[in-house]
């Protein structure tokens, strides 16, 4: 059985510090349905000057999520790279 842990990038961290406590809640639930495999949102790989291999976006409203899953040590990790506005995500 493979376990998984959720680790966030400095930036993700960052931008959740400062969102509202609901905003918050909203975001980990999504990040929550990840980690289980069962996103109830939109989830799409990355396209264009963006992409990297395996780089996914989960979509939250108006905010996106975008992570990317790596092994190690028997664990799956799932890596929370970025977290911003919809307008301010791709720049």
């Amino acid at each position: 059985m493979n376990r998984l842990k959720i680790r966030y990038s400095k930036q993700a961290l960052k931008f959740l510090a400062k969102q509202e406590n609901k905003v918050v809640k909203r975001i980990r639930q999504g990040i929550s349905e990840l980690a289980n495999k069962q996103p109830t949102t939109d989830v799409k790989p990355m396209q264009g000057k963006h992409k990297k291999d395996g780089d996914m976006r989960l979509r939250i409203g108006s905010f996106r999520v975008l992570y990317n899953y790596d092994e190690e040590k028997g664990y799956t990790i799932l890596l929370v790279l970025k977290i911003d506005n919809r307008g301010d995500i791709y720049k």
